[in-house]
C-alpha cells in the first residue's frame, strides 16, 4: 500500500493580501512624507500645493523624485522582512522557490522563458499600436514614472538608488508578493484562477490605467513561468531584466 506525499504547504490567502495592501500603503506613507520634505524645502511650492494650482503636484513629485524612489525601496524592505518573517519564524515549512533556477531541465526551462517572453512582447506591442492609434503616437501611459526618472538629479549615488529601486527591490518585492504569496496562495482553486487573478491584481496595482493591459500580459507571462518552474529566483531575474531595459531606454 503507498500512501500519497502531504501536499505543500501554502502561504495564506488574508496574508497574500494582506502584504499587497501594506506594501503600497508603505509606499503611499512614503510618498506623503517626500511630499512633506519637498513643501518644506520649497515654501513657493507649498503654496501652489495648498492653492491646489494646476500642475503643482506633478511639480511636487518631480521636486521630490529622489524621495520617491527612496520611499519605494524603504517600502520595500520593510515588507520583505515582514514576509520573510512570516514564511521561515513561522511557517517555516512554505518555500517560495528563491533557492533555485528551475525545477525542470535548462533546456525545457528556456523553452518555457521563451515562449512566455515572445507572448508577451507580442500583447505589449499590440496594445502600444492600439495606444498609438488611439491616443497618439507621443502617448505616454506612465507619464509620472517618466516624470521622475527624468527630474532625478544625475549623480551616481542618485543613478545607482533609482536602479536599486526600479530594477531591483521592486521586482524582489513584487514577485515574492504576487508570485510567491498570492499566486501560491490561490492555487487550491486551479492553476488557471491563480494564474489570471494573480495577473491581473499585479497589473492594477500599478496606477497607471493606461498601461494595465501590457502590465497584465507582463504578469501572465511571469505566472506561467513561476508556475511550470517552480522558481521564484527565475521570475525574478525576468522581472529584473525587463525593468532594466526599460530604465536604460527612457
Amino acid at each position: 500500500m503507498t500512501m500519497n506525499s502531504p501536499a505543500k504547504p501554502r502561504p495564506a490567502l488574508w496574508f497574500a493580501i494582506l502584504s499587497i495592501v501594506m506594501y503600497f500603503a508603505l509606499q503611499l506613507a512614503g510618498s506623503l512624507v517626500a511630499g512633506a520634505i519637498g513643501m518644506a524645502r520649497n515654501p513657493a511650492l507649498a503654496a501652489k500645493v495648498e492653492a491646489k494650482s494646476p500642475g503643482a503636484l506633478m511639480e511636487l513629485v518631480r521636486e521630490t523624485a529622489i524621495e520617491q524612489i527612496a520611499a519605494i525601496i524603504a517600502a520595500a524592505l520593510i515588507m520583505l522582512a515582514i514576509i520573510f518573517f512570516y514564511t521561515k519564524a513561522r511557517r517555516p515549512q512554505i518555500t517560495l522557490g528563491l533557492r533555485r533556477c528551475s525545477s525542470l531541465p535548462t533546456g525545457q526551462t528556456i523553452k518555457i522563458v521563451a515562449f512566455a517572453g515572445v507572448g508577451s512582447v507580442a500583447l505589449v506591442m499590440l496594445w502600444a499600436l492600439v495606444l498609438s492609434t488611439w491616443k497618439g503616437a507621443n502617448f505616454d501611459p506612465q507619464p509620472e514614472i517618466t516624470q521622475m526618472i527624468k527630474n532625478i538629479p544625475q549623480s551616481a549615488i542618485n543613478m545607482g538608488i533609482m536602479a536599486g529601486a526600479i530594477a531591483v527591490f521592486g521586482p524582489l518585492v513584487e514577485e515574492v508578493m504576487f508570485r510567491g504569496l498570492l499566486q501560491n496562495a490561490l492555487m487550491k482553486y486551479g492553476a488557471p484562477i491563480a494564474i489570471v487573478v494573480s495577473a491581473a491584481v499585479f497589473g492594477a496595482s500599478h496606477p497607471q490605467p493606461y498601461a494595465f493591459p501590457a502590465l497584465f500580459a507582463m504578469g501572465l507571462a511571469l505566472a506561467w513561468v513561476y508556475h511550470r518552474t517552480g522558481s521564484l529566483l527565475l521570475v525574478f531575474l525576468l522581472h529584473l531584466a525587463n525593468n532594466a531595459s526599460a530604465l536604460a531606454f527612457s
